[in-house]
């Protein structure tokens, strides 16, 4: 893989880190889960190398981008996209996005939909408002069910600690996620471990403030995507996802989209599924050889 350029871009109230993969074609700027936690996905980058241009970066207040006024509404957010966007010079771009980032994606495509030119939603968070309450109790539950009686009572400790002031707001937030991490595989057991660099970029102010935001956000407020003019469009889930509703939610919304389950993934299908992954992606953006990712 080659080594990203990095960029800083200013957005109104936001100092962004932004890594530039380069490649040969059409830009695709990928948007990481969390919310509260730095960027992860430098493997999915790696993969539409060279024939597409590809963009990573840490979301306002995670990893190495800065959040200097500490707001985290969801237009903030879109204005950090489309900063992105026009400090490297976009006419247009592809999204990938990630579970929140998923979300992420499709708020930014209703805003800007003359500026983006296709969708891939990879187990998309299932919408803002009260579908966004609805999410996070399903991420609840899904929490419970994997971490049994002693682990969940923990994770309930780490999530209080996140409320305390610095340092040991982060510290609860760091702790949550390495939890979190394993729960996302069927047996924690075999869970590659946590990149520690990456837990370092973990804030629990983003992850706080971006959770109550997004529930405050009406959830109609995506309704008009599928009314916007036709996108090329990809939805994937794992069969052992962390979500329940979302993808009936996500149907609804892009009822033209292509819609996909792979049945040996869950939350995180480069790593659960990578071949059933590389296809389906390779499929998508055309790509007629893609490397193996180690």
């Amino acid at each position: 893989m080659s080594e990203p350029m990095r960029v800083r871009i200013t957005s109104e109230g936001a100092d962004l880190a932004v890594r530039d993969f380069g490649g040969e074609g059409e830009a695709v700027v990928l948007l990481h889960g969390g919310p509260g936690v730095p960027d992860y996905l430098a493997a999915v980058a790696e993969m539409l190398e060279p024939q597409y241009r590809t963009i990573t970066f840490d979301q306002r207040g995670v990893g190495s981008s800065m959040a200097s006024r500490h707001r985290y509404e969801l237009d903030d957010y879109l204005g950090d996209l489309e900063a992105v966007r026009q400090g490297l010079g976009l006419a247009s771009m592809h999204l990938f996005g990630h579970s929140w980032g998923g979300l992420f994606a499709q708020a930014y495509a209703q805003r800007f939909p003359d500026c983006v030119r296709s969708l891939f939603l990879a187990s998309p968070s299932g919408g803002l408002g009260e579908q966004w309450k609805a999410t996070q109790r399903e991420v609840f539950r899904f929490n419970r069910r994997q971490s049994g009686a002693v682990g969940f009572a923990a994770m309930g400790l780490w999530q209080t600690l996140m409320f305390l002031p610095q340092p040991l707001g982060d510290a609860g937030a760091r702790r949550l996620m390495r939890r979190v991490w394993r729960n996302y595989f069927r047996d924690a057991r075999e869970a590659p471990p946590a990149n520690e660099e990456w837990l370092r970029g973990v804030h629990s102010e983003a992850m706080l403030a971006t959770t109550k935001a997004l529930g405050s956000v009406p959830a109609e407020t995506l309704d008009g995507l599928a009314r916007a003019p036709q996108l090329p469009a990809l939805v994937l889930f794992g069969r052992n996802d962390i979500y329940e509703t979302s993808p009936q939610v996500t149907r609804s919304r892009l009822p033209d989209a292509r819609h996909v389950v792979l049945e040996g993934s869950g939350h995180l299908p480069w790593l659960q599924d990578p071949a059933g992954f590389r296809a389906v992606i390779s499929d998508f953006y055309g790509i007629t050889a893609v490397p193996d990712v180690v």
